[in-house]
């Protein structure tokens, strides 16, 4: 790979990865030693070929770790698709969401299902950010939204440590929000509330 691969592929990476690969990944990070072992396999395997590789390292063709690998890949695939498809559904629920009375959004964000994906509370944030100067009432409500759809995620489906960062800069684009509305007592609450769950990220 030429380029760095940026944030978001990243955290879509780390996102799909069973707690068993990320506690390797994390080792893989300090360790040199393992670092440069992974290298040279690499290598040989670039040089000779899989099947080749695999007889070098003694394990035989049907080794117990291609299942794991396969699945983890297999997974993978299965998430990416699945936030792909979150993604591209999300502008059609925030149409359908702003249809409604203000006063209703909480409570169909809060009770119906469709409403709780990551797509979806990806697509709220962006849109508090971009309305904050023109609409910062407008910007803290979508912030809120966001927030309580934090608050309904699967923790099964979507990582902890992940969720509590969407749900800080959510909080933080309040914070902003009410900071361009000159309350400035209300912000300063809000944006130590983002650092709370900043630090739970």
């Amino acid at each position: 790979m030429k380029i760095h691969p940026n944030d978001a592929l990243l955290e879509e990476l780390m996102f799909a990865l069973g707690r068993g690969h990320r506690v390797l990944i994390e080792h893989m990070l300090r360790c040199a030693h393992c670092r440069a072992r992974l290298r040279s396999l690499a290598d040989h395997r670039a040089e000779r070929g899989p099947a080749r590789s695999v007889n070098i390292l003694g394990w035989p063709q049907s080794s117990e770790y291609d299942t794991p690998l396969e699945k983890s890949t297999r997974d993978l695939r299965s998430r990416e698709a699945a936030l792909q498809r979150e993604r591209s559904e999300a502008p059609g629920l925030y149409v359908e969401l702003m249809e409604h009375p203000a006063g209703q959004r909480e409570f169909l964000v809060r009770n119906i299902p469709r409403f709780h994906t990551w797509g979806f509370l990806e697509l709220l944030i962006q849109r508090s950010w971009e309305t904050t100067i023109d609409s910062p009432s407008y910007s803290e409500e979508l912030g809120r939204l966001a927030v309580l759809v934090s608050e309904c995620l699967n923790l099964d489906v979507y990582k902890a440590e992940l969720v509590e960062d969407l749900r800080a800069r959510a909080w933080a684009y309040i914070g902003n929000s009410q900071r361009v509305r000159s309350d400035l007592q209300e912000a300063e609450r809000s944006f130590a509330t983002a650092s709370f769950h900043l630090k739970r990220g």
